[in-house]
């Protein structure tokens, strides 16, 4: 299939041999690395990807936010379709058949495509129905702005697909709270950089958040594993917030100059 994968690594081993495996099919596997030191590039040599360097000095002026990393992938591409992966997804059968039908349909639009997320091996309604943009033609999408996992900007309509995209989310507890850590530490940056940024209290916000992933994204369904997921995720905007507080203790509050473009 004419398609570029570009897929985000920094190192990610653990998933990273079968996310390739399930793009066997792809013509061309371009890898935006950030110095990884495990096995990672050795996999990446075996699924004879090419490899690029994240870009530090870009990432820094969009204060940490690595999606725009994606954005040399794009440019380095071959060819006329590009297939955004994470090196903790994997692409079944079913939806490898379905844009194979999209991509040779010769339209210029964008697919959002549906994910199962996949906590500890087994799928979670916490996220309710997850839909990435991942598939469109060269030149017809960029990430842009400041915020981690922000859909990117698109030129051209956007219809979706059906078949999902696999998702190891995490595997560990471990995993899950790095990757608190990792977010919310970027979200409070940003929104210091900002002077308008907001000071929700923590304790009703975690609640309001709880409650939203807990009921209305049906989480609940899932027992302990959805309590335990309610309480990670509510745990991210209120977590941001006690951040951005420290941030204000520690340095004040920033003067309307520091705003960001």
């Amino acid at each position: 299939m004419s398609v570029s994968v570009v897929v985000l690594t920094n190192n990610s081993a653990a998933h990273l041999r079968a996310a390739l495996e399930s793009v066997r099919w792809a013509d061309e596997i371009i890898a935006i690395d950030g110095g990884s030191s495990d096995a990672t590039l050795a996999i990446l040599a075996e699924h004879a990807a090419v490899i690029h360097q994240q870009p530090r000095d870009l990432i820094d002026q969009h204060m940490g936010n690595f999606d725009v990393a994606r954005n040399v992938g794009f440019a380095a591409a071959r060819n006329r379709w590009i297939l955004v992966l994470d090196s903790d997804e994997v692409v079944g059968p079913a939806l490898r058949d379905e844009m194979f039908a999209a991509v040779t349909a010769a339209r210029d639009v964008a697919y959002l495509i549906p994910r199962t997320n996949l906590f500890w091996g087994r799928p979670a309604r916490l996220l309710g129905r997850d839909f990435q943009l991942r598939l469109f033609p060269k030149g017809q999408a960029r990430y842009e702005g400041r915020y981690l996992d922000a859909r990117p900007t698109v030129s051209c309509p956007v219809e979706c697909l059906t078949q999902p995209l696999l998702h190891y989310q995490a595997d560990s507890l471990a995993q899950l709270f790095s990757k608190l850590h990792r977010r919310t530490s970027q979200r409070a940056r940003v929104l210091y950089a900002d002077p308008a940024a907001p000071r929700e209290s923590p304790v009703p916000l975690f609640y309001y958040m709880f409650r939203y992933y807990y009921r209305h994204q049906q989480a609940s369904e899932d027992g302990l594993l959805g309590l335990l997921l309610s309480v990670v995720y509510a745990l991210y905007p209120s977590l941001a917030q006690i951040k951005l507080r420290w941030l204000h203790l520690r340095h004040g509050r920033p003067a309307v100059s520091a705003r960001l473009p």
